[in-house]
């Protein structure tokens, strides 16, 4: 059994985007709209997390699909991990919500 955790380099996708598990492992590459932080999402752990600082937001990673966010409202709704969306805004966890944009690899 694969437990995921809040470290992992993940996301789920809206239901209807998962396509019934479809995408799952597939990669993505995710973009905070008012930062233009940016991050890929893919099944590699290599990223250089330690080193998103303002001047390193533009710096990409990977991780991969993991799973389908029932609770996500529109196909381009994306939940991601702890570590993902601290990527994308510079470790602020306060902002609960970022404007992204998505697209498959």
């Amino acid at each position: 059994m694969l437990i995921d955790s809040d470290n992992d380099n993940i996301c789920a996708l809206q239901t209807d985007a998962y396509a019934g598990g479809s995408h799952c492992g597939k990669w993505v590459t995710i973009r905070n709209t008012d930062t233009g932080a940016q991050t890929a999402v893919s099944s590699n752990f290599n990223c250089h997390t330690s080193l998103l600082t303002p001047e390193f937001l533009n710096a990409d990673c990977q991780c991969m699909v993991a799973d389908s966010c029932p609770s996500c409202g529109s196909y381009s709704d994306i939940d991601l991990s702890r570590k993902v969306f601290g990527q994308l805004t510079n470790w602020d966890y306060g902002q609960g919500v970022v404007n992204v944009e998505w697209f498959f690899q």
